[in-house]
């Protein structure tokens, strides 16, 4: 069973995983991807190179049930460095794109995913204080789906191409608004605004 359909989960009686598990393991991807961000290295940095960003996230899980409340909310958290006289930066952080419930065969199920990201940004100013931008890059990416009526629980993770677009708009010098679209798997795509703050 591939991430780029999640929902093949409901069909199977897959390994069984109690909520405990399930939040050690995204605290765990959590911890690994704020140690990144706080290395040492960052204070030598240039200044107004690296940036910190904070989104909220409306994801899509395409699980082709009518049923289904395919749409989660969630939050994303990442750091970032701009590579000094270039276009390019270079970003890593964590998502929990959030939870979504529908029916299956009259019992209700439940489906959320988590990622920790690793890309490549390219920023393109196409007016004073607008800026827009692609990205790609890898993410390991887990998807859980739950029945509880069938005693079925299904974990998987997998890494996958992460690719997105977007728009940023510098509201100080250090304070920026942006929007975004990142498709983190074929059928796990997310609309996403927030904040970023540069130091």
């Amino acid at each position: 069973m591939g991430i780029d359909k999640p929902f093949d989960a409901v069909k199977m009686c897959g390994p069984h995983f109690s909520k405990k598990e399930i939040t050690v393991n995204k605290l765990l991807l959590a911890t690994a991807v704020a140690s990144m961000m706080a290395s040492p290295f960052a204070s030598a940095l240039d200044a107004g190179q690296t940036y910190i960003e904070v989104k909220a996230t409306s994801s899509n899980y395409d699980t082709e049930v009518d049923s289904n409340n395919d749409r989660a909310t969630g939050v994303s958290f990442s750091g970032g460095y701009k590579i000094p006289d270039s276009k390019w930066a270079v970003e890593a952080g964590y998502a929990d794109l959030g939870e979504s419930s529908g029916d299956f065969l009259g019992s209700e199920f439940t489906l959320d995913s988590s990622t920790v990201f690793v890309a490549g940004k390219y920023l393109a100013e196409i007016q004073d204080n607008l800026t827009v931008f692609g990205l790609v890059g890898l993410n390991l990416i887990t998807a859980e789906t739950e029945i509880p009526d069938l005693l079925v629980s299904d974990e998987e993770t997998e890494t996958k191409l992460m690719y997105g677009a977007g728009a940023q708009y510098d509201v100080t010098n250090t304070l920026a608004a942006t929007a975004s679209y990142v498709a983190y798997a074929a059928d796990i795509t997310s609309l996403q605004v927030g904040l970023a703050y540069r130091f």
